[in-house]
């Protein structure tokens, strides 16, 4: 090996020589196989596909009319302002669809600012909505760090991700509280992963602030009517003041399974329960890896699984309720359920 090494080095044929040297032997071979015979019967002419020639490549660049698709759908382009008063809904929504529809590319990108919205943005299969980033703060929304802030008003969730590989990146999603016409009004939820009557997998959910969703859960996972909802990814996910933070739920008949929870965690005032589990339908082996789970208090606990089908797998994850009286228990697993796994640190 080292004398074939040895040999190309000193020899120094460039690339191109060696792609010239490549067509030429071939345009050979060609006229070769025109000529030849055997036994008096002519042999058919093999045509050999050959490498063009550097001049030819260059000819060929200057008649070639191609379109490459933009690869990003910019929610600028579509009328989004940004500036926590406008309404964002249809500009934002229409950026989606299009992603959708193949009209622009799949990754729809927000600019920097606040997006207030009055109806659930639906992010379908094979959309991803990626904004600039949460902010510089993990405790509250920060308004003038560069960051894409979902600012939802109403009573349903604030965004929806309904079908394959459906993915939510780099922003916040706050349950807006300001103005005559928000002020009053709590939202279910804020963010719904869920399957009706059908399959949903590889959703991925990446570095997300969930905020201030004190009327439901933060992040929930709800598969109904003989759906399922497997195999999805949620790094970094930070979750501060809430009803609820993860939320899983199998109707019967139905199952939440495998998918994976990765860093990221909880924390703040407001909750009933960290991360609640619960059946009928099969809602195991879904995994949590190096979160923390601390509120100072819940008022039922900070995990709670039931159901015969229902498990929870917690590795290295932080159960901490530094407020909570000490004959209250920090986790409850149902005696039905079977096979959960937890380690950690647990501090109460």
């Amino acid at each position: 090996m080292l004398a074939l090494g040895y040999t190309f080095s000193r020899e120094r044929t460039t690339q191109q020589q060696l792609y010239d040297q490549v067509a030429q032997l071939q345009r050979q071979m060609n006229q070769l196989a025109t000529t030849t015979t055997t036994s008096s019967v002519d042999i058919a002419p093999q045509e050999h596909r050959f490498l063009p020639t550097k001049e030819e490549q260059d000819e060929r660049s200057l008649t070639c009319a191609c379109e490459t698709p933009s690869g990003f759908t910019y929610a600028s382009d579509f009328g989004v302002i940004g500036d926590a008063t406008a309404d964002d809904t249809l500009a934002l929504q229409a950026a989606i669809d299009s992603a959708s529809a193949n009209d622009s590319g799949g990754i729809v990108v927000i600019p920097k600012g606040t997006f207030r919205i009055f109806e659930p943005l639906i992010v379908p299969a094979g959309v991803t909505l990626q904004g600039q980033g949460y902010g510089d703060s993990p405790l509250a929304i920060s308004f003038d760090a560069g960051a894409s802030t979902i600012a939802y008003c109403g009573t349903d969730y604030a965004v929806k991700l309904a079908g394959h590989a459906a993915s939510l990146r780099d922003l916040a999603v706050y349950d807006w509280p300001y103005g005559t016409d928000c002020e009053n009004i709590q939202a279910a939820g804020g963010v719904l992963v869920e399957a009706d009557a059908a399959l949903v997998e590889s959703v991925i959910v990446s570095n997300i602030f969930i905020y201030f969703f004190l009327g439901g859960p933060a992040l929930s996972l709800v598969a109904k009517n003989s759906a399922g909802i497997a195999f999805g990814n949620y790094q970094n996910v930070r979750i501060r003041h809430a009803k609820q933070g993860i939320s899983l739920q199998a109707e019967e008949s139905s199952f939440v399974n495998s998918n994976s929870f990765l860093a990221g965690g909880m924390s703040g005032g407001g909750f009933e329960v960290g991360v609640i589990a619960q059946g009928p339908g099969a809602c195991n082996d879904n995994k949590f890896y190096g979160m923390f789970i601390e509120p100072p208090d819940t008022t039922l606990t900070h995990v709670y699984v039931s159901g015969a089908k229902t498990n929870v797998k917690f590795h290295d994850v932080r159960l901490e309720a530094t407020s909570k009286s000490l004959d209250k228990p920090i986790v409850i697993i149902d005696d039905s359920s079977y096979g959960n796994v937890m380690n950690g640190l647990l501090g109460h």
